[in-house]
């Protein structure tokens, strides 16, 4: 599925998003706030000491004004997923329930879709290494949202993806690496 990825909320942005969606055919536009990238930088806790630092929702209120002019520059038709770095599990950082409550805010706003990554541990889960990893934080996501939860962390082979799924830990799963290193994954899975 094509998408367009975006990260700024700006006038000019907004109307180059709507061109480049239109032109290529992409059927998703993408608000990266996970980590350090994108608008997640505005809503670690664990650095975001300034204007748009403080309560959860004021941390996320830079990926909710983003993800409104999305909406504004792709219409009602076009899904907006919102990759959350939802907990950063570091002493002062983010927690899984406030991924919970971000996830229920971006929902509130319109986003159809909460794709769950690491905060400050990037896409690391410091202590941990099992497929899904961060399916503590997703579980709780879940159970506050009505959109889609996708799961990714350490999925290397199809069972385990199944597993998850099958748990109830995600309705999808994201994998990455095991596609970095076998092209035909999804084939030989």
């Amino acid at each position: 599925m094509p998408y367009t990825k975006y990260a700024c909320g700006c006038s000019p942005c907004s109307d180059s998003l709507l061109r480049r969606n239109r032109s290529c055919g992409s059927s998703c536009a993408a608000v990266p706030a996970q980590s350090r990238k994108g608008t997640g930088s505005v809503g670690l806790k664990i650095i975001n000491r300034l204007q748009y630092g403080g309560s959860l929702e004021n941390r996320l209120r830079f990926t909710l004004e983003t993800a409104a002019r999305v909406r504004e520059a792709v219409g009602p038709s076009v899904p907006i997923a919102v990759r959350l770095g939802g907990a950063d599990y570091l002493p002062g950082g983010s927690k899984e329930e406030d991924a919970a409550e971000g996830a229920a805010l971006l929902e509130a706003a319109g986003v159809d879709l909460i794709d769950l990554s690491g905060g400050m541990c990037f896409y690391f889960r410091p202590g941990h290494l099992e497929p899904g990893y961060f399916s503590s934080m997703s579980e709780k996501v879940k159970a506050r949202v009505s959109v889609p939860v996708l799961l990714t962390g350490g999925v290397q082979h199809a069972a385990d993806a199944e597993k998850l799924l099958s748990s109830g830990k995600a309705d999808l799963i994201g994998v990455g690496r095991a596609l970095l290193k076998d092209a035909h994954w999804r084939e030989t899975a």
